[in-house]
């Protein structure tokens, strides 16, 4: 892997852990809210944002599932706590780098429209959930399939259709409305320099641990 690749993936990726550690640890105490669980909502399009802004720093499509496994690590700090409630979350942050891995290459346009943006959401949100129907209780996830449709099919419909809006909201913004040239280069020499870049992962790291 490309050194410069490398910091701006651990870059992004330590942004999504320190996301899922203070917002994420926030909104999965809310109830369900227009049967979706809020934690999940936002969580994934704000990973959906750092796998994009890898994607696009690097042009590398690796770069994608990279960061989500920046990431799975940074969530792996709690591995070994008796919760299954810990594999759930680090399984979703590989569903979801693997759905934006492999549909975020071929949908994604320069032109960045509103309308092909919700499309692309739409099918990353669907294809990242998978798993969440599929996999056995074992693995820390509810087997919906073995469960009537009726019960799971609006959670999941509804989830869908608002993770795909917000991620193709977020990357409408990103790409249309980017920090200004001067502060863009100022964030990126401090950002993407080796010390700023594990550095940040370091306070990932430390915030995930501390929190959980």
């Amino acid at each position: 892997m490309e050194k410069k690749m490398l910091y701006k993936v651990l870059h992004y990726g330590s942004l999504w852990g320190i996301a899922e550690a203070t917002l994420g640890y926030v909104l999965h105490a809310v109830p369900f809210l227009f049967n979706m669980k809020i934690a999940g909502a936002i969580m994934f399009p704000v990973g959906a944002y750092c796998m994009f802004m890898a994607f696009s720093k690097t042009d590398k499509t690796q770069a994608i599932f990279l960061t989500a496994l920046v990431a799975a690590v940074i969530k792996s700090i709690n591995f070994f706590m008796p919760s299954t409630y810990v594999y759930n979350q680090i399984i979703a942050i590989i569903a979801e780098g693997l759905a934006v891995w492999l549909i975020m290459p071929v949908m994604f346009t320069k032109t960045s429209k509103i309308i092909p943006l919700c499309a692309m959401g739409l099918a990353m949100s669907a294809v990242w959930r998978v798993p969440f129907i599929y996999l056995p209780y074992q693995f820390g996830w509810i087997g919906l399939w073995q469960y009537p449709a009726a019960k799971w099919v609006p959670f999941i419909t509804t989830d869908v259709f608002f993770n795909g809006i917000l991620i193709a909201l977020f990357i409408f913004l990103a790409v249309h409305f980017p920090l200004k040239e001067k502060s863009r280069q100022i964030y990126e020499k401090l950002a993407f320099a080796p010390l700023g870049a594990f550095a940040l992962f370091a306070i990932a790291v430390g915030i995930e641990y501390l929190i959980k």
